[in-house]
């Protein structure tokens, strides 16, 4: 599997810092499948029927609304002016959540590695609270993020000292803690995904994508990475573990 290619001009095109367009993002969502995790994990949960609108905040084209709704009741929120939707949605908002205003009220509200991205952009408070007002009585916000423990938690601080201009997905949890518990139902899935890579360059490349995305220099962070790796692990491999946060308004 070829990693070797070089930061594009088309990639500098971004969703949250995230370049979605380069072959390390896309290589890290094949070797995960997250999408399909998630897919299968909220179609077993929820049925929505005709009717129950469904938004997907960074959706890109809205592969994981498609598993749980037709076209018609799907909204879709993506800024990346390259994107284009093989299906026609009720509504596609080609801007970043935080400048979009929701009328609608929604059943199920999506937000897969977006949130936790939008606090080096200081709104993840202010979009978390416009994605909660959005619920409609018994409608669901399904937040995905990266919990930054055991050895990824290990290389995001190294990557703090590297001094990389960094990003991460972080979600600061303590937003759900002033929730008011009679009106919300709160509850979370965790999951392990392993990142098994040919090789360490191929692996110090992923930590370019997870830690230092906004330096557009991939192999230049990736070299950063690469010692690091070496010393530490046996195998070109780690895990990264995630947690699905759901809430209900009642």
């Amino acid at each position: 599997m070829d990693t070797s290619l070089q930061f594009r001009p088309e990639d500098r095109l971004q969703k949250t810092w995230i370049p979605e367009g380069t072959e390390e993002y896309k290589i890290f969502k094949l070797i995960t499948l997250e999408n399909r995790y998630l897919g299968k994990l909220l179609k077993d949960r929820y049925q929505l029927g005709n009717g129950g609108l469904v938004l997907d905040v960074g959706g890109r084209k809205g592969d994981i609304a498609l598993e749980l709704q037709k076209p018609e009741y799907i909204h879709i929120i993506d800024p990346d002016p390259t994107l284009t939707l093989d299906f026609t949605p009720a509504q596609f908002w080609n801007e970043r959540i935080q400048d979009v205003e929701l009328e609608d009220k929604y059943r199920l509200i999506i937000c897969s590695h977006v949130l936790g991205y939008l606090g080096t952009q200081n709104v993840q408070d202010e979009v978390f609270d416009q994605l909660i007002n959005a619920l409609a009585p018994g409608g669901t916000l399904v937040l995905f993020f990266n919990r930054n423990t055991r050895y990824v938690g290990e290389l995001l601080e190294f990557s703090k000292e590297l001094g990389v201009d960094g990003h991460y997905d972080y979600f600061d949890e303590s937003l759900v803690e002033r929730l008011d518990k009679t009106e919300f139902d709160i509850s979370h899935e965790d999951v392990t995904f392993n990142l098994s890579y040919e090789t360490f360059e191929d692996l110090s490349r992923c930590c370019w994508f997870l830690y230092g995305a906004r330096d557009q220099d991939i192999e230049k962070v990736a070299r950063m990475f690469l010692p690091r790796l070496k010393q530490d692990l046996e195998e070109s491999e780690i895990e990264i573990a995630e947690r699905v946060l759901l809430i209900t308004r009642r």
